[in-house]
């Protein structure tokens, strides 16, 4: 979803502090530029920090697409029926929801065309975000209607 995303599997130790160096070089975008050297000092929570959500999708009578977003869009799932998701290991905070009604099941959201008269895709909006508490399970249903 995001060419400026990197993820690095590993083993991490609760409460304990990482240094990450990457130095020239090391990383490149899609188009082949390298970053500069980056260095990033971090801490690690217990796992009790963390929260879970599961997320029930009812009415959904045709293919979407449904995005996480905290601040951007931070996980999708492509869904053709009611379902369930599950979000694990999540940060303590609010998340909002995104269904995109994928009419033409290309897996993105089209824009339309102004030339052809063709509308955009139909968005719709969870109504209130989800709050993911520390060491807690939310469970949240969304009736889905177009």
């Amino acid at each position: 979803l995001n060419s400026r995303i990197a993820y690095i599997e590993y083993k991490w130790k609760p409460e304990t502090a990482y240094r990450l160096e990457m130095y020239p070089g090391s990383v490149q975008d899609l188009y082949k530029v390298g970053a500069d050297t980056m260095i990033f000092n971090y801490q690690s929570q217990k796992e009790e920090y963390y929260g879970n959500l599961i997320l029930k999708i009812s009415q959904v009578n045709s293919p979407m697409i449904i995005q996480m977003i905290e601040k951007n869009v931070i996980g999708e799932s492509y869904i053709n029926s009611d379902t369930t998701l599950y979000f694990k290991m999540l940060k303590p905070m609010s998340y909002s929801f995104k269904a995109i009604f994928d009419s033409n099941e290309n897996r993105k959201w089209d824009t339309g065309d102004i030339n052809l008269k063709k509308q955009p895709e139909q968005v719709l909006f969870m109504a209130e975000p989800a709050v993911v508490r520390s060491n807690w399970d939310v469970e949240k249903t969304w009736s889905l209607k177009k």
